[in-house]
């Protein structure tokens, strides 16, 4: 989860420096990494939440999480159209990159799971 997000914070922070005008297969390039780094970061806070939670918590957790989600949309939406009013595109991309800093406190912070899962050795025990 750690590498997802600095992986997500450092891109996003790298879409302020480029200009989608000059260089838009870079920019589409750069906007690549943020979608697959977000992905993963959501493949892997979905494992790491099954792992963390009992069976009889993972209801809740999940609600917990899917309202965070959707705060996060919110932010990263509509409050970044707002604000890139007021300040520019540029800044507004490095205030979401740091924004991503509420996360990266969040994975630092969180417990180890309890039980070591053993991973799969081969295709067909996966």
């Amino acid at each position: 989860m750690l590498l997802m997000q600095l992986a997500l914070m450092l891109s996003i922070a790298l879409m302020a420096m480029i200009s989608p005008r000059s260089s838009p297969v870079l920019m589409a390039a750069v906007a690549m990494i943020v979608t697959m780094s977000s992905a993963s970061l959501d493949i892997v806070s979905d494992a790491y939440r099954t792992d963390i939670l009992a069976p009889q918590q993972r209801g809740l957790g999940t609600g917990i999480f899917i309202t965070g989600y959707r705060i996060a949309m919110l932010t990263s939406g509509a409050l970044a159209l707002v604000i890139s009013d007021h300040i520019g595109w540029q800044a507004t991309y490095l205030v979401m990159a740091g924004v991503m800093a509420v996360g990266l406190i969040g994975v630092v912070l969180a417990p180890e799971p309890q039980d070591a899962v053993k991973p799969p050795k081969n295709l067909q025990e996966a």
